[in-house]
């Protein structure tokens, strides 16, 4: 069957997408926030860790120095640094050193891509960074006031047998996430370890005596099944909200309850509920609403513009929706403390097609992130291009260092904080 449009057809073709095209870009424009380029603060010594503080003035990084040994050429000297940036004025205002290690060059000491934490507490009385299983716990002024020594569950020895012989492999637990409470000086921590039942741990940690407040089990508690992506604290203090993705990565999401909201010490579910995201990261606002993003990978037939979701934290109801730009709101999510705005990421992805292993892979055209107005779920803007380097968002070389100031007027993305309108 054939179809012939005529002159007349074809020109009411025209005008019908002459009257339609300017209303769906309207509509675009209120769901994507205009892009604006924004002032920007880098910031120094390609921090692996940053945090800044409630008052918005400075910004507490943690880096990695490394140089040569004095003494003997083939040894490298590792030190481990946290510093205190008047970022606006490009202002080094103190530093302190956490730890220093001496080996060959050719060694690396430490995994160069284990979590690092750096943290203000919410009134901006202490600063708390996390290294290598130590809290280090300073005051606003980066004085040393205490180390805290902590671990999660003990290692396990696993024995596999293969034709060449019995062999054995040591699973180690690791912290993946850290968040302190937002009315108290209480740090949440999570740590994974191998695939038994003992995966998830959760530990309270009290940062003024040092001592652990509580400990549970998110498997135990029927918390989820795989690792969680994201933690964060209720606006009042009192209970932990987890996400934790129902399938594995690059599949689709499954029908289980994938956002968790619990008593903070007991673990105790509160509410649950199904985002219908492969949840990645989430946000609290003060008005009880949780901001979900989606983590899951391009695909060649779905999976393109993923929506960013709202909930109600009491009830789990979905309170709205917002679409990104042309790949949908995506991966990191972060929400201020004190105002009324939510930042997340929004860059644009292609699609790569391995035509030998027939799979899919994106690649990140721009990495930008927008801005909404909490209250009022309004538009504000779209950053510039961060112009960091072409990997997956959960590739090695990009950092995954995403948070908005507590009062809205910054936002950091990787090692650059960008000052809001």
């Amino acid at each position: 069957m054939r179809w012939h449009l005529t002159a007349s057809a074809g020109l009411g073709v025209t005008i019908a997408m002459a009257c339609v095209l300017p209303a769906a870009m309207a509509a675009a424009r209120e769901i994507a926030p205009p892009q604006r380029r924004l002032r920007t603060y880098e910031l120094r010594g390609k921090p692996r860790a940053v945090d800044i503080s409630p008052d918005e003035k400075l910004a507490v990084v943690q880096v990695t120095q490394s140089q040569a040994a004095t003494s003997d050429p083939t040894q490298i000297r590792t030190v481990e640094l946290a510093q205190l940036w008047d970022f606006r004025q490009d202002r080094l205002v103190a530093e302190a050193q956490l730890e220093e290690v001496t080996t060959d060059k050719v060694h690396v000491p430490r995994d160069p891509f284990v979590p690092r934490f750096a943290r203000f507490t919410a009134d901006g009385q202490l600063i708390v960074i996390y290294l290598h299983r130590h809290c280090y716990v300073f005051t606003a002024s980066l004085r040393k006031l205490r180390l805290i020594e902590i671990s999660g569950p003990p290692d396990v020895t696993r024995l596999h047998k293969t034709r060449s012989g019995e062999h054995s492999s040591v699973e180690t637990a690791r912290l993946t996430l850290l968040e302190i409470s937002p009315l108290e000086h209480t740090a949440a921590v999570v740590w994974v370890r191998g695939y038994d039942g003992l995966n998830y741990q959760v530990g309270l940690l009290d940062l003024d005596s040092g001592r652990k407040l509580g400990e549970w089990n998110m498997r135990d508690e029927g918390v989820g099944v795989w690792d969680p992506t994201a933690l964060v604290w209720s606006p009042n203090g009192r209970q932990l909200v987890f996400a934790v993705p129902n399938a594995f990565r690059c599949s689709s999401p499954g029908g289980a309850p994938d956002i968790f909201v619990v008593d903070a010490v007991s673990g105790r579910i509160r509410t649950q509920w199904t985002s219908g995201l492969l949840i990645g990261d989430i946000a609290v606002t003060p008005d009880q609403r949780v901001w979900t993003v989606d983590s899951g990978c391009i695909g060649v037939f779905k999976n393109h513009d993923p929506k960013m979701k709202v909930f109600d934290l009491l009830t789990g109801k979905r309170v709205r929706e917002f679409s990104g730009r042309e790949s949908g709101v995506r991966y990191a999510v972060s929400a201020s403390r004190k105002g009324d705005r939510v930042v997340a990421y929004t860059g644009k992805m292609k699609i790569k097609f391995d035509w030998g292993d027939m799979v899919s892979w994106s690649v990140p055209v721009d990495h930008t992130f927008s801005v909404w107005n909490s209250s009022n779920f309004e538009g504000l803007l779209t950053s510039q291009d961060w112009g960091l380097p072409r990997y997956d968002w959960q590739g090695a070389a990009l950092p995954l260092v995403f948070r908005i100031s507590a009062g809205g007027m910054f936002a950091l993305a990787g090692t650059t904080i960008y000052e809001l309108p």
